[in-house]
């Protein structure tokens, strides 16, 4: 049995025992990695589960070749777990936003939303969001996490988002304190939401709406790090947490 190394794992999203990759999967498992029929890969279905899957023909269609594949076994399962934490992400000079969105799918963050501030020194280039979600399935399968982060196809400003609601979360800020997460640990939370400052740091209405809300002021360290830095640690540090708190009940 020829197992496919080195092109870590493919998405297969239907239901059907057998079927077909989508065309971008099969390029790659094809063209680049020359898999054969017979051959056998990992795939996962981004909600929960990874299987062992067989390619059991390879069909031409429209010009493209396609890898048709069986699910052989279950290799693992996964429920979601609690909280749901949800990252509000600045909308950021050139690839900064991808390269946040990356980061976050590997660290594990369930839900994305991207957003303008008061100071925003940026305006997203169109097609963000089908170059997000391509990042993002990406980074799903290359750090072998069973569920696809959601995002807000929709870009959102802070202040309409905050506006009239209440959140539990952390946001980085100098003014907060260093063990401020721990606040959060006997609390049976079904999200948790965190908040990555913009480039231009937030207006006075933005920082009133921030307090109001709910979000409590976490501190990062004595230096000034700049947004995606200060995004990855506030992401690494939550999402450590609440998969610490899972380990230890």
């Amino acid at each position: 049995m020829k197992t496919i190394q080195g092109g870590g794992r493919f998405f297969y999203p239907l239901e059907e025992k057998v079927g077909f990759l989508s065309k971008e999967e099969s390029h790659h498992l094809l063209k680049v990695l020359r898999a054969k029929k017979g051959d056998f890969i990992k795939v996962i279905n981004g909600r929960g589960k990874e299987f062992l899957a067989k390619i059991v023909d390879i069909e031409r269609c429209k010009g493209e070749k396609l890898a048709k594949i069986e699910l052989v076994k279950t290799l693992r399962e996964a429920t979601e777990r609690k909280p749901k934490i949800t990252a509000l992400i600045p909308a950021l000079k050139g690839d900064r936003t991808e390269f946040l969105v990356e980061k976050a799918t590997e660290l594990g963050i369930d839900k994305i939303i991207v957003f303008t501030s008061d100071y925003s020194v940026v305006k997203p280039k169109k097609g963000l969001f089908n170059r997000l979600s391509k990042k993002i399935l990406s980074a799903t399968k290359q750090c072998g996490r069973l569920f696809i982060p959601e995002v807000l196809e929709e870009l959102v400003t802070l202040s309409s988002f905050l506006k009239n609601r209440k959140v539990v979360g952390v946001v980085g800020s100098f003014e907060g304190k260093e063990d401020a997460i721990f606040e959060f640990k006997n609390k049976n939370l079904e999200e948790f939401f965190v908040l990555v400052g913009p480039e231009g740091g937030f207006s006075q209405e933005e920082e009133n709406l921030i307090t109001q809300s709910g979000f409590t002021r976490l501190r990062l360290g004595q230096n000034i790090l700049r947004s995606e830095t200060a995004g990855v640690v506030l992401m690494g540090l939550v999402c450590w947490f609440f998969s610490f708190l899972e380990g230890s009940t």
